[in-house]
């Protein structure tokens, strides 16, 4: 799967690749997703009600 990251993301991208000493920008995009999942998971188990998004929207927003 071949995805595109905006430009204006590029910094946050860049930025947390430092500060987990990973060079591939695929992995962090991975990373990304993978912290959004056991969110989700987390969320779910907790009972939280579906409505709350706001940390999905936020990530949803820059990866869009």
């Amino acid at each position: 799967m071949r995805v595109s990251i905006r430009q204006a993301l590029h910094p946050f991208i860049k930025a947390k690749a430092e500060e987990l000493g990973i060079g591939d920008n695929a992995e962090i995009v991975n990373y990304l997703l993978l912290q959004l999942i056991e969110i989700n998971k987390d969320a779910i188990a907790d009972n939280v009600p579906e409505t709350d998004n706001s940390f999905e929207d936020d990530l949803s927003g820059l990866l869009a």
